[in-house]
C-alpha cells in the first residue's frame, strides 16, 4: 500500500511516508525555496549572479572535458582495432582529456557550494531591506 506524503500546515513533512517520497518531497521544497531566496537577493546584489555564471562556466568545462573524454576514447578503441601501430596519440589525448575532466570536477563542485553560500550569505540583508554592497575586506 502506497502512502502518500502529506504537508501539514507549518511545512513540515509526516512521519506516516516511504523514505523514497519523502526525500522527493524535501528536495522539491528546498529546492523551491532557493529558487526564491535566489530571486530575493539577485535583485539586491550581483554578486549572486557573478557566482552563478562562475558555476555555470566550470559546469560547462567539466561537460566539455567529459565529451572529450568520451571522443577520445572512441578513437582509441578504434585505433586498437584498425590501426594498432599508431594507438599511442590516441591513448596520450584520452589521458589528458581525461585528467582535466578529474580537475574540473572537484573545482565544478566548490563552485556549486561557493554559488549556495553566496546566496545564503546575502539573504539576511536583502530580507532586512539593507543595500548590499560589493565590499571586501
Amino acid at each position: 500500500m502506497h502512502q502518500l506524503a502529506r504537508v501539514n500546515a507549518k511545512g513540515g513533512l509526516d512521519l506516516l511516508k516511504s523514505p523514497g517520497h519523502t526525500r522527493k518531497l524535501r528536495l522539491k521544497k528546498t529546492c523551491e525555496a532557493f529558487y526564491l531566496i535566489y530571486h530575493c537577493v539577485g535583485e539586491s546584489s550581483p554578486r549572486a549572479r557573478i557566482f552563478n555564471a562562475d558555476y555555470g562556466l566550470f559546469r560547462a568545462l567539466l561537460r566539455m572535458f567529459a565529451l572529450l573524454t568520451g571522443f577520445a576514447l572512441a578513437d582509441a578503441v578504434w585505433a586498437a582495432w584498425r590501426q594498432r601501430a599508431r594507438l599511442a596519440p590516441f591513448a596520450v589525448r584520452m589521458v589528458l582529456f581525461a585528467l582535466a575532466t578529474l580537475i574540473a570536477y572537484p573545482r565544478c563542485r566548490k563552485r556549486s557550494e561557493d554559488f549556495a553560500q553566496s546566496v545564503f550569505d546575502l539573504f539576511p540583508a536583502a530580507g532586512s531591506g539593507h543595500s548590499v554592497s560589493q565590499k571586501t575586506s
